[in-house]
């Protein structure tokens, strides 16, 4: 692969012209699966998911933003709590990436839900994505959701 074909592998995404930034405050969780259950009815298993998603549409609209069209970059950064048993001592973890469940991509799932239809129609303009999962850097740290989207 010649160098020409290497720069085309990765859109070029000019990263100080930030088209929307914002963080959203609490613990993601996902949405859920769905189960079936013996009368054959469909039930979603999560209830935290949700009401996760819930607000953060309802702080989205809150902020007015204007709808975003065209392909996207969506960089996310989950700030995930410090377990009381991770907190001190040799198995501190402030700081690491977060590498129990919530899974990655069920975060990155229910952030891009949740903005479809506020930050912008549809979630497959996601041309995109990166989310990085850690635990918070300290005590003072709030846990929760920094999102960056950018035009391609």
């Amino acid at each position: 692969m010649n160098s020409i074909q290497r720069d085309k592998l990765w859109p070029s995404v000019a990263e100080s012209e930030k088209a929307f930034e914002w963080f959203f405050p609490g613990v993601p969780g996902p949405k859920g699966s769905w189960d079936v259950m013996p009368n054959g009815k469909f039930v979603n298993n999560s209830t935290t998911g949700k009401a996760f998603d819930k607000a953060v549409r309802k702080e989205l609209r809150c902020l007015n933003v204007p709808i975003m069209d065209g392909a996207l970059y969506v960089k996310m950064v989950a700030v995930m709590p410090v377990p009381d048993t991770y907190k001190r001592g040799k198995n501190s973890r402030w700081g690491e990436p977060h590498t129990v469940p919530c899974d990655a991509d069920k975060i990155m799932r229910l952030m891009g839900d949740a903005m479809t239809g506020v930050i912008y129609n549809d979630d497959a303009q996601i041309a995109m994505n990166a989310l990085y999962k850690r635990y918070q850097l300290d005590e003072d740290e709030q846990t929760g959701v920094h999102v960056k989207i950018w035009r391609l």
